[in-house]
């Protein structure tokens, strides 16, 4: 999809670099790259309420990763460790 501008949109630019990127990915494998960050990108820009990543900085992924590390679930095993620990 494109915008006004003429440039394709800030996600499927992402997917054509990885499928530049990873060609032996895009043929057979199923696209892993892409479909592993195109999910974590999308979260990242709806987390700062549709901010493009060229305009924010190592603050604002740090918040990110931050909270985004909270708020994940974890598996059964995992938590009955860290809960001992």
């Amino acid at each position: 999809m494109m915008v006004p501008s003429g440039k394709p949109k800030l996600l499927d630019q992402v997917r054509n670099h990885c499928r530049v990127r990873h060609p032996a990915l895009s043929t057979g494998k199923q696209l892993g790259t892409e479909k592993q960050s195109v999910p974590w990108i999308r979260r990242f820009i709806l987390f700062h309420n549709k901010r493009h990543p060229l305009e924010m900085g190592k603050a604002e992924v740090g918040d990110f990763l931050f909270l985004s590390r909270s708020e994940r679930p974890r598996a059964e095993p995992t938590m009955r460790g860290t809960a001992r620990g």
